[in-house]
């Protein structure tokens, strides 16, 4: 994850508010990096468990937090974990590195309580338009991403595919929120205040939005998708 501006101003204060009670709830991190969170986490009461594909990553994870579970694991192959373990899981900017969003969603769904919670950060497809120049609107759209040290494969897709994903793995579109910037520098947002690379997107670069959800079977799960 990192201390980026987008990380310190947008991704993690927005999914940071819409998360539920912690205390005492045992919570899995899929992305999780290295770890950067996982004091916030064990700070409000959790036992957290956390998976990312990068063998790296879940090195320092474990030397950073010595006391928590951190397995190497790529989340499109499945879950290494029980059915119904959870009460929280948090994905943080990993669907949008993913091309088919169901069974990725069946999985969290099959470790979760029934009343767990299911919070999401993924990149919102308004922005993926606009900072790729993409024509397209309907149509799923791979780009690959120059991270420095890396490449992946990112995927721009509708809304109405990122919805009809949740529905057709029996979440219930309830609410939508987009939440603005936090933190001093972006209160007023003016263009000292914003790195170079973002001028000119306007308020909806890295916009947010959050989605409530029901399981249309008799048990129930909470999920909360911020953009």
């Amino acid at each position: 994850m990192g201390n980026s501006y987008f990380q310190t101003y947008y991704s993690w204060p927005g999914l940071r508010e819409h998360l539920p009670d912690l205390d005492g709830a045992e919570v899995l991190l899929a992305g999780c990096g290295r770890g950067d969170h996982v004091e916030f986490y064990s700070d409000h009461g959790a036992t957290v468990t956390g998976v990312d594909v990068s063998e790296e990553a879940i090195a320092q994870a474990r030397d950073h937090h010595p006391n928590y579970q951190f397995e190497v694991a790529n989340v499109p192959d499945g879950l290494p974990f029980d059915d119904e373990v959870f009460d929280v899981a948090v994905v943080n900017l990993v669907l949008s590195h993913i091309a088919e969003w169901r069974p990725v969603l069946d999985s969290f769904r099959r470790v979760l309580h029934r009343d767990g919670a299911f919070v999401v950060a993924t990149i919102h497809p308004a922005y993926q338009r606009q900072h790729w120049d993409l024509d397209q609107y309907a149509e799923r759209v791979e780009v690959v991403v120059d991270w420095g040290a890396t490449e992946l494969p990112s995927y721009y897709r509708p809304m109405s595919e990122i919805i009809r994903s949740f529905l057709d793995t029996e979440f219930t579109l309830v609410e939508i929120a987009e939440p603005m910037p936090k933190g001093s520098k972006c209160d007023p947002l003016s263009p000292e205040n914003i790195p170079k690379s973002h001028i000119g997107l306007g308020p909806t670069i890295f916009p947010s939005s959050r989605f409530v959800a029901e399981c249309r079977k008799e048990s129930q799960y909470v999920v909360s998708i911020r953009f």
